[in-house]
């Protein structure tokens, strides 16, 4: 649909409704490094500063964190003991067999000269050696099988909590693990590896410089959410768990299109902006918008950075969109 002008691109009326002044501005596209949206999180763990070793440094948010990593840590050491276990119980399987298969073949080359007796029995020895090694391969492997269980199982608790152990093996200095709840409205704007920004309600004068570290594999379906890891470090050892944060997701330098915040306009679930279509007329086009700042909002999708929109009054217009599109 389109709305006839009156007097230039200013004052338009429209059918029913009186006229009014729909002042028009550019949406032209800009470089900007302000968040694509602003998240609330809070500081899940840290690295801790001290002489011990990184691992034995994590400080978590909560006593059931650390209980899990506490066994996961033994978990992991149990599978890297079953592990040289099954190597080393295979060597030895092998070695016993191939001694006494040199004993068996040793007889049988002068078998005229001992008794038959004695190669039976070395014979008798190299069958008994092959059941206890192929038993005690098989209890080794039983054994690395049931620490790598325990390990896999430990590492899903740590995810359900908030953690993945991925994220626990990169530990630095000063590492320090944010967790936030992203919407799923928001999914498509969160990458692995992009900058962002956090700043901490506890050290309210200081932005720290981080990235996205971690996303979950799934959305949690009551909340509709996906858990994010940002990890930042703090030289300062300024940060405490459980600290409570605002994450401006992706400060990357990027070309941005924006409008006033007045030009849009939303109905239902859907953002539209009126773009100058002619000398005579504009059109309601659908967008998709970012994070509102002094006074502009980001848009996301919908515009190319080239038109003209109605950047004030456009909500005067709603009840007329909301009638054409319900026809």
């Amino acid at each position: 649909f389109f709305f006839q002008a009156e007097d230039g691109i200013r004052d338009y009326k429209v059918t029913g409704v009186q006229t009014c002044a729909l002042p028009i501005s550019s949406a032209d596209r800009e470089s900007v490094t302000y968040p694509l949206a602003t998240v609330s999180g809070f500081v899940i763990a840290r690295v801790r500063s001290g002489k011990a070793p990184l691992e034995d440094r994590w400080q978590f948010f909560n006593q059931e964190l650390a209980a899990h990593y506490a066994d996961w840590l033994k978990a992991r050491a149990d599978v890297e003991f079953t592990r040289n276990q099954l190597e080393k119980t295979g060597q030895l399987a092998a070695a016993q067999e191939s001694r006494h298969r040199q004993i068996v073949a040793r007889l049988q080359s002068i078998a005229g000269v001992v008794p038959t007796k004695d190669l039976a029995a070395a014979e008798a020895d190299l069958l008994q050696a092959q059941i206890e090694g192929q038993k005690d391969v098989f209890t080794a492997e039983s054994n690395a099988r049931t620490a790598r269980r325990q390990q896999a199982s430990l590492e899903r608790q740590l995810s359900q909590a908030g953690i993945e152990p991925v994220v626990l093996s990169r530990a630095r200095d000063g590492m320090v693990l944010i967790a936030a709840n992203v919407p799923e409205s928001k999914i498509s704007l969160v990458k692995e590896g992009q900058s962002c920004e956090a700043r901490f309600f506890g050290v309210p004068d200081v932005a720290y410089s981080a990235h996205v570290e971690h996303l979950a594999s799934i959305l949690s379906s009551e909340r509709r959410t996906l858990r994010v890891l940002f990890d930042l470090s703090d030289a300062d050892d300024k940060l405490r768990p459980g600290m409570f944060a605002e994450v401006g997701l992706g400060t990357d330098k990027r070309q941005s299109i924006r409008t006033p915040t007045a030009a849009v306009v939303h109905l239902g679930r859907v953002d539209y902006v009126f773009v100058v279509s002619g000398d005579d007329d504009f059109e309601a086009r659908e967008v998709s918008v970012g994070e509102a700042h002094s006074g502009s909002i980001e848009i996301l999708k919908g515009l190319n950075g080239t038109e003209r929109v109605v950047s004030k009054n456009a909500v005067l217009l709603k009840p007329v969109l909301s009638q054409s599109l319900a026809r």
